[in-house]
C-alpha cells in the first residue's frame, strides 16, 4: 500500500513540474560567506573581507549577479512548459505540441529606482527589483489575447536560452505561438533600449579615459550601510523573545 502512495506522490511531483516548470532553488546559487572569504577572525583583513561579503550580498539583492552569485549573473530560471494544446508550425504546416516559454530572470526594466536612490547601479536585475518588475508586468490583456488566437494558433520552433537546476531533463526548445513570440521579441527590444539608455545616462558612451570610473564612493557607503542594517534586522529576528 505504501508503494502505491509513493507512486502517487512521485506522479504528483511530475505533474506539478510539467504544469509549473522545474523547481529552481535560489539558495543553491548563492555563495556562502565562507566561499567569499568571510570569517570570524578578529583582524582588519578579516573585517575587510566581511564587509566585502555584505556588499556582495546587497549587490545580489539589488543589481543582480556579482561575487555572491555562483555564476556571477542574475538569478532566476528560464524554461519551457508543455501545454495540453496544439499549434500549427508555420514552417512545416504540421500540428505540433504547444509550449510556453517562461523567463524569471529580471531584466532590470525599472528606470525610476536609480534616479530615486541617487546611485547608478549597472542594472537593477536583483531579487528585490525582480519582485517589483513581476508585479508591474502583470497584464490581463495577454490573457484576453490568448482567447483570440483560436484553438490551434500558428506557431514556430524557438531556441530561447534555458537556465535552471535540472536542464538535462527539460526541453531546450519548443513551439510557441506567433503572438507570444512577437511579444517576447518586443520585450527584449524594450529591455535593450532601457539598458542602452542607462549606459548613456551613466556616461559610458564617452571616451574610455572619461568613463573609466569605479563605483561611486556614495554607492559603497550605501551598500555597506544597507547590508549592516539587514544583518542587524536578521539578528534581532533570530533573538526575538
Amino acid at each position: 500500500m505504501s508503494n502505491f502512495f509513493d507512486k502517487i506522490a512521485d506522479g504528483a511531483v511530475g505533474i506539478e513540474q510539467n504544469m509549473l516548470g522545474p523547481d529552481y532553488k535560489y539558495y543553491k546559487h548563492i555563495r556562502t560567506p565562507g566561499q567569499m572569504g568571510a570569517s570570524s577572525d578578529g583582524n582588519m583583513d578579516a573585517m575587510a573581507k566581511d564587509v566585502a561579503g555584505i556588499i556582495n550580498y546587497v549587490e545580489l539583492l539589488v543589481s543582480g549577479g556579482g561575487p555572491a552569485s555562483d555564476t556571477g549573473e542574475p538569478l532566476g530560471a528560464r524554461f519551457y512548459v508543455k501545454t495540453a494544446g496544439k499549434c500549427k508550425d508555420v514552417a512545416t504546416k504540421k500540428i505540433v505540441p504547444r509550449y510556453i516559454y517562461i523567463d524569471n530572470v529580471p531584466d532590470g526594466n525599472i528606470p525610476l529606482i536609480s534616479s530615486g536612490l541617487g546611485v547608478n547601479f549597472k542594472e537593477f536585475r536583483g531579487l528585490l527589483p525582480g519582485i517589483l518588475e513581476d508585479t508591474g508586468s502583470l497584464n490581463p490583456m495577454s490573457m484576453f489575447s490568448a482567447f483570440q488566437q483560436g484553438a490551434v494558433p500558428d506557431c514556430k520552433e524557438v531556441n530561447f536560452p534555458v537556465q535552471g537546476d535540472d536542464r538535462v531533463n527539460h526541453p531546450t526548445s519548443g513551439h510557441i505561438a506567433i503572438a507570444e513570440f512577437n511579444e517576447y521579441q518586443a520585450n527584449q527590444k524594450r529591455t535593450e533600449g532601457f539598458l542602452s539608455g542607462n549606459k548613456i545616462l551613466r556616461g559610458e558612451n564617452k571616451k574610455k579615459n572619461e568613463s573609466s570610473t569605479t563605483t561611486p564612493e556614495f554607492a559603497n557607503v550605501y551598500f555597506t550601510g544597507l547590508g549592516v542594517l539587514l544583518m542587524y534586522l536578521m539578528y534581532k529576528m533570530m533573538h526575538k523573545k
